[in-house]
């Protein structure tokens, strides 16, 4: 299963779950500068501000070849799928014990500065191996981490970075990492709506 395969998947369960817990689409706080492509539903702010909202496919995504020539590696297929399939607001859900939280990728973004971002967000030559922070996640029995992809093979791992930086980064990393799920399109085709 592709990446975009599995965003499908997953939207359509997410889409049902809030049409069935709310009675409505999801609802974000309504940010006008990333109105656009028809993610935030017409006429659906409320007096708190927030609006209904729907993923959108991404129409034209960049060539985002030229950022990976400046990352310094080519950047995996499916984790490229997770930047320019859809548009969305953050999202969540639960897999495996897990509660993940997902960055969304907005409509109006410098997506070649989402991408350099998520990928520097990683600490390459601790972390060994290049890695994509796509959000957070927690667990009753690890606690709380940074949610990063790895680029050679698509697992995703939970980092726990405040342990790792109270020890001077003097113990492995392993020791500060717990994988999540086999691969990006495991996560997101297994990943249960909950907000």
């Amino acid at each position: 299963m592709t990446v975009k395969e599995a965003f499908d998947a997953f939207f359509e369960r997410f889409i049902r779950y809030n049409m069935e817990k709310n009675g409505h689409l999801p609802q974000a706080v309504y940010v006008k500068a990333t109105d656009a492509e028809g993610m935030y539903i017409s006429g659906s702010i409320n007096e708190e501000g927030y609006a209904q909202w729907q993923p959108v496919p991404q129409k034209n995504a960049p060539d985002l070849s030229e950022m990976q020539e400046k990352l310094g590696f080519e950047i995996n297929e499916q984790i490229l799928q997770f930047f320019t399939s859809y548009f969305f607001i953050g999202i969540s859900g639960r897999f495996g014990g897990w509660t993940c939280y997902i960055e969304g990728i907005r409509p109006n973004c410098d997506l070649s500065a989402v991408v350099r971002k998520s990928a520097e967000n990683g600490d390459a030559g601790y972390m060994n191996g290049n890695y994509f922070c796509i959000g957070d996640a927690e667990s009753e029995s690890y606690g709380y981490g940074a949610l990063y992809v790895n680029n050679d093979d698509t697992s995703v791992i939970a980092v726990d970075w405040d342990s790792i930086y109270d020890c001077g980064k003097e113990k492995p990393f392993s020791e500060f990492s717990t994988v999540v799920a086999g691969s990006l399109a495991e996560l997101l085709s297994m990943l249960e709506p909950d907000c």
